[in-house]
């Protein structure tokens, strides 16, 4: 079977369309129709539903086809590019996907460092949740992932995980705010406060929720973002309070620029970082550099 039939078969299942499928290769459509024609009769059965727009774009056949190669061409690529960073020494590419609050207050000494040491690595990072960065590593789209999660310990059978930080989350309002001087408010005093969230979608905000909610306390929410930039200058204007990372308002706390409520009899909320990979993912060039430069330490521990 030939490896460019299955590229350009799963070509046309990401993109759902031929032409798609033949700019994003650099080739004609009438090449990429070749392909499938050729692969389907190697295989001897229908793969595209092409004459019928109204039906699915894959066969039921096709469907199945795909389950099984569309992990074939990323691996492909990641062992061309083990290969080609074993002959050019520290030269290659070093993916990474991992959440806003990482990739903006955790990584960015860490990723310094890495690339002073290892100038000719070509460093790819995509910012995303939880659930997406899993799903990234395990279709192989980027060698790591770096995730959060409520618990000190986090399993799936597919992926490898080591614990790398753990921090907490803190209440913050602006200077002005009438609470900003106390040491301490209660729930009952919270009760009339609007709140701006961060991303309710999120394990993050169901864990703030849950807890709220073991407390009887229903916070009233008036503004939901998933930026924690414009969290901070909106609870900065004084538009409202916000429970955010404390790592995401550290050196803004320092300069005070917030104050930090700290709520009676409400347990520290705690969120704990890993590092992720494929369970069969094999180490090589990049992808070892910084394994090395990361393992093993316990980042921002409290």
């Amino acid at each position: 079977m030939d490896l460019n039939q299955i590229k350009v078969f799963n070509m046309i299942c990401e993109k759902k369309s031929f032409s798609s499928a033949a700019k994003n290769l650099y080739i004609t459509q009438s090449t990429v129709s070749s392909h499938i024609r050729n692969l389907e009769n190697l295989l001897g059965i229908q793969l595209i539903n092409r004459k019928n727009k109204s039906q699915e774009l894959l066969t039921e056949a096709g469907k199945l086809f795909y389950d099984y190669t569309k992990g074939i061409t990323p691996l492909i690529s990641e062992a061309e590019a083990a290969i080609a960073s074993y002959k050019d020494g520290y030269k290659g590419k070093l993916s990474i996907s991992t959440s806003p609050t990482i990739l903006n207050w955790f990584l960015v000494d860490l990723l310094k460092s890495f690339k002073k040491k290892y100038p000719a690595i070509e460093l790819i990072l995509h910012s995303a949740f939880t659930p997406e960065t899993i799903e990234m590593v395990l279709n192989r789209k980027v060698q790591y992932g770096i995730i959060r999660h409520t618990h000190a310990t986090y399993a799936d059978p597919l992926i490898k995980t080591e614990p790398i930080a753990s921090d907490r989350s803190v209440l913050i309002c602006s200077p002005n705010h009438k609470y900003s001087d106390l040491r301490e408010v209660s729930l009952e005093d919270l009760k009339e406060e609007e709140f701006i969230v961060y991303a309710k979608d999120t394990s993050y905000w169901r864990q703030i929720n849950d807890l709220f909610h073991d407390h009887s306390f229903q916070p009233r929410v008036t503004m939901e973002l998933s930026d924690l930039f414009t969290i901070k200058t909106m609870v900065s204007e004084g538009i409202g309070i916000s429970i955010v990372p404390q790592i995401a308002v550290e050196q803004d706390i320092q300069d005070g620029k917030f104050a930090v409520l700290h709520i009676k009899d409400v347990p520290i909320i705690k969120r704990y970082s890993f590092l992720i990979y494929r369970d069969d993912f094999i180490f090589s060039g990049p992808s070892e550099k910084f394994y090395q430069m990361i393992s093993g330490r316990n980042f921002f521990s409290e």
